[in-house]
């Protein structure tokens, strides 16, 4: 992992110039910040970064909580980054945070960008609630980029502030307060965005070019969230859903590779087959809508489920106009409701799609289908216009194994009888690699 070293031609609000400020494991907090007389301790420097200012942290372990409540602005954010060439590693090291609910790295501030740090092993001792990795408290447009995130007792990244990015991180083995997978005590995620404190509803969020494993609970999640983007991300073999979007509007999936490789170690809740899931727990209408205006195209699933609502807490919520277009499912299903008194579609579409698996769909109102390959013969109640039925011919050729699995794995052959046979989608004009959409489009995630 390569940084360079920023600099500024911009000016403080008082005519100063932004400095470049230095913090080592063999520093002092006497010292005076510079590269040859680093500070200590990263936390030393939060009332001493204004906007424009970068605080590189040279390599090697730091043994303490990081709380940043400084402000950088639009055009000169705080940025706190690795040196260049090295890894500076937060280390909870099983006992902190000491309060409950804390975080091993927390942003409270504003225009605050993280970028290059190893964070882990936040408390798993159970002496208190929660230990988690990363923590967006407060504040708006903060960032985090190029992180290694495990070995935490609850969420590796919990998201609940407003105009927040998480980009390039791994983020695997979080929710260790779940080792023992007691579904009674519940569980946390790799990477969630949810439940920003002011109004309850975490808003205007990205997660891209993730890679999210073997976390003791889900993998990433946006609920009670509304202008989500999920895209471009890896998330495989957590312990319960890969990927989920619950009581959430104006969510974005698109581009990411979501699977439960045959050859993984890590036990998986009943055999877990979710791949994306989508439903509703909490939402009143109101405080909470329910889910609503949510696209899932482009995506590429193996040995998992599209869970297009399977299930609800909530009354008369289910899919509510959502597209669910271009994705290609292997060796897995598409579900759709299993309570019908309490799932009501309405206004949404699943289109062009590839499903080397069954149909099971218990209500299909509300719910146009069309130009959909299925491997087998689905049942009456989503058969559509221009519908295949048969082998769409993939390559399926690449590792399935753990942290292998590439999206050339779902291309289409050249004698596929999926090429040209989609409808034409405003939503979705490229496929999972960039290319242009033709006209008709080909089904699933690649455009031959």
């Amino acid at each position: 992992m390569f940084f360079l070293e920023l600099s500024s031609c911009n000016l403080h609000s008082d005519g100063t110039t932004p400095r470049n400020y230095y913090v080592s494991p063999n520093g002092k907090d006497s010292n005076t910040g510079s590269a040859d007389s680093p500070w200590k301790t990263i936390n030393h420097s939060q009332d001493k970064l204004s906007p424009g200012d970068t605080l590189f942290a040279r390599g090697g372990t730091y043994v303490e909580t990081v709380y940043i409540d400084n402000n950088g602005t639009e055009d000169q954010p705080i940025v706190i980054s690795a040196y260049r060439g090295e890894t500076p590693i937060v280390d909870g090291q099983d006992f902190l945070p000491n309060e409950d609910w804390g975080a091993m790295f927390t942003l409270a501030g504003s225009y605050i960008h993280v970028m290059g740090f190893e964070v882990k092993n936040s408390n798993i001792t159970g002496k208190v609630k929660g230990g988690e990795g990363v923590r967006f408290k407060d504040g708006v447009y903060n960032k985090i980029s190029f992180m290694k995130i495990h070995g935490c007792g609850d969420h590796g990244i919990d998201v609940n502030a407003d105009f927040s990015i998480v980009e390039d991180c791994e983020v695997y083995l979080n929710a260790m307060n779940n080792v023992s997978h007691s579904i009674s005590n519940g569980w946390a995620n790799g990477i969630s965005f949810a439940r920003e404190a002011t109004d309850g509803i975490t808003d205007h969020g990205i997660i891209r070019r993730c890679v999210v494993y073997n976390n003791h609970g889900e993998g990433i999640d946006a609920f009670e969230a509304n202008d989500i983007t999920i895209e471009d991300c890896i998330t495989y073999d957590n312990w319960t859903m890969n990927l989920y979007i619950s009581d959430a509007t104006n969510c974005l999936v698109q581009r990411n590779i979501v699977y439960n490789s045959p050859e993984s170690t890590f036990p998986l809740r009943n055999d877990n087959r979710s791949g994306i899931t989508l439903a509703d727990e909490v939402s009143d209408g109101e405080s909470i809508p329910h889910s609503a205006n949510n696209l899932i195209i482009n995506n590429f699933l193996y040995n998992a489920d599209l869970s297009a609502f399977g299930w609800t807490l909530v009354p008369n919520t289910g899919l509510k106009n959502v597209l669910i277009a271009n994705n290609t499912i292997v060796n897995g299903n598409l579900s759709i409701g299993v309570f019908e008194d309490s799932i009501v579609h309405r206004n949404s579409q699943i289109r062009n799609n590839i499903i080397v698996g069954e149909a099971r769909v218990s209500n299909a109102q509300g719910i146009i289908f069309s130009n959909n390959n299925w491997k087998e013969n689905p049942t009456d109640n989503v058969k559509g216009m221009g519908d295949i039925i048969g082998d769409p011919e993939l390559s399926l050729s690449g590792d399935t194994a753990p942290g292998t699995m590439t999206g050339d794995y779902f291309k289409l052959l050249n004698s596929s009888p999926c090429i040209q046979k989609g409808v034409d989608l405003m939503e979705v004009t490229e496929d999972f690699f960039g290319n242009l959409r033709g006209s008709p489009p080909d089904m699933g995630g690649h455009e031959l």
